[in-house]
């Protein structure tokens, strides 16, 4: 619950406008570019005490709500608001082509989180306390770090400017829905399988879900290198080789999930215990509806490159909306296995959709075939290996 606060109150604190820092600096804006990382701060310092300060207005009804005393939600605002600026600080290495940094960054804040937690945990004896404070205190220490190097960098400069601050609203807000529909669809499904079936389903559901989860995983880490180089091809005008690259990724993506899927369901009677045997019934459908949230990574970034972020936000949220109500009947009319092919169906129709929007917004060629072709004959003579140079 302390980790879903972070998440829900993450969307208010920056109210999401990090996302804006790599569009910015791709369109060519890198003059203003410090500036413009040094507002969006600004916007993280202003909306994060006025979150505090709604929080502290339904403070009885939050507790009661979420079961997690006063003292928590108000140290899940200070960690939320210290994620946007390790968020800052692993976006700048992106869109800079550091990922060595990057990686090593990464990998040390889960070495920090995993080895305060464990020492709180089973050294200290401080139970549940001693998990927040090992998420909490990796984050704030690995923010003061991020925060610190972008200002040695020269990376930012804490002057308010008007236009730029609304440049990054404009982006930011409308996205403010997008997160929390998303937090929606991950929460229904828990809370309409223990509801309705009890808590032993929901042990067997989740056990297939961590089976499927490596898929979102190297959909991630997919997206963390794709939105950078997509961003620099669109300001450069390649949009071809962008689309190419794009059709390309699904089918991989395709395969990799059929691939994986086939595993998976062979051998997971072999990885889990009897009680959860139940969940081989629906890993491979998992692990579909995975591939099709991954596939949305490949047209979505077109559409917030664009900054049509309040159309991808009214996208998520009724797909939310429609999936938690949709749930609570599939499962009612066909049991447990109701809702991973409602779930599948849903993010199929998810990237549909966000395929449709972003061919209407971002005029790309998607179908002109001849284009595509002499791109993807440039792209591959290009990866071939020269025999004819060898001496």
């Amino acid at each position: 619950m302390f980790q879903f606060a972070i998440a829900g109150i993450g969307a208010f604190t920056g109210l999401s406008v990090h996302g804006a820092v790599s569009v910015h600096y791709f369109k060519g804006e890198k003059e203003t570019f410090p500036l413009f990382v040094g507002n969006c701060f600004i916007i993280l310092i202003i909306s994060s005490i006025m979150t505090g300060m709604i929080i502290f207005g339904f403070l009885e009804q939050l507790v009661g709500g979420t079961g997690l005393d006063k003292q928590w939600l108000f140290l899940a605002v200070a960690v939320s608001a210290a994620q946007f600026v390790t968020t800052i600080r692993l976006v700048i290495w992106q869109i800079r082509g550091n990922p060595f940094r990057y990686g090593v960054f990464q990998i040390l804040l889960s070495l920090t989180n995993a080895s305060i937690s464990v020492f709180l945990v089973l050294i200290i004896k401080w139970g549940e306390v001693g998990r927040i404070w090992g998420i909490s205190a990796s984050v704030i220490i690995f923010s003061l770090v991020s925060f610190f190097t972008l200002r040695k960098s020269g990376w930012v400069q804490l002057k308010w400017n008007r236009a730029l601050m609304k440049e990054a609203l404009l982006w930011g807000i409308p996205l403010v829905p997008h997160v929390i529909g998303g937090l929606f669809m991950i929460l229904a499904d828990r809370f309409i399988i223990t509801r309705q079936l009890g808590l032993e389903h929901t042990g067997v559901y989740y056990a297939a879900v961590q089976f499927a989860g490596p898929i979102l995983m190297l959909g991630a880490s997919f997206n963390g290198a794709f939105r950078p180089w997509l961003y620099e091809k669109l300001a450069n005008h390649d949009k071809g080789i962008a689309v190419l690259v794009s059709y390309i990724s699904m089918l991989v993506f395709l395969l990799v999930g059929l691939s994986y899927g086939v595993v998976v369901s062979l051998a997971f009677p072999f990885l889990v215990g009897e009680k959860y045997l139940d969940g081989s019934k629906f890993v491979l459908i998992l692990i579909f509806s995975n591939t099709f949230q991954v596939l949305y990574y490949t047209v979505s970034n077109y559409i917030l490159y664009e900054g049509k972020t309040k159309i991808l936000s009214m996208i998520t949220i009724t797909v939310g909306i429609t999936y938690a109500f949709g749930g609570w009947f599939a499962v009612i009319s066909f049991g447990l296995i109701g809702l991973p092919c409602l779930l599948a169906l849903i993010s199929l129709i998810y990237f549909v959709l966000t395929w449709a929007v972003s061919i209407k917004v971002s005029h790309n060629p998607w179908f002109q075939r001849k284009q595509l072709a002499m791109e993807c004959h440039k792209l591959f003579s290009e990866l071939s290996f020269p025999i004819n140079k060898i001496p």
